[in-house]
């Protein structure tokens, strides 16, 4: 069996399944848009650190004031979005929800807009959380 390109014409480079590269999913696009997003828009007193496995929770964030540590501390999930919805809506499954209550800090819902480059606040961090009725 040939291992090589066909013998005669070849067909234009899209058609060749021979020539193609991995791709890069558009999630990953927005995950790392969110995260870039994340660092632009929190203040310059929230040091943020970054988890090195994910199971629901992006980044670790402790708050100073005046150069010292405050002890607050929260974590952070991290979403990007292409929708346009204001506010923007994500999907999350219940055990993600059940992993934030058992949490010791806070965890804070971040929501990316990649096209436009804000938060679902535009100017600040804000939380809004809905529980549905049958959780």
């Amino acid at each position: 069996m040939p291992t090589g390109p066909p013998s005669g014409a070849l067909p234009p480079p899209e058609q060749r399944r021979w020539n193609r590269m991995p791709g890069r999913p558009r999630p990953h696009e927005l995950e790392e848009a969110s995260r870039a997003g994340w660092v632009r828009l929190a203040p310059d007193n929230w040091s943020t650190e970054e988890r090195a496995r994910d199971y629901g929770i992006d980044l670790d964030v402790e708050i100073f004031r005046a150069q010292e540590a405050t002890g607050l501390r929260f974590g952070v999930q991290v979403k990007g979005t292409d929708q346009v919805a204001v506010p923007p809506r994500v999907r999350l499954r219940a055990s993600t929800w059940r992993y934030w209550l058992a949490q010791d800090v806070p965890v804070l819902l971040f929501v990316w807009h990649a096209k436009s480059q804000t938060s679902a606040s535009r100017d600040k961090i804000t939380v809004e959380i809905h529980v549905p009725a049958t959780w």
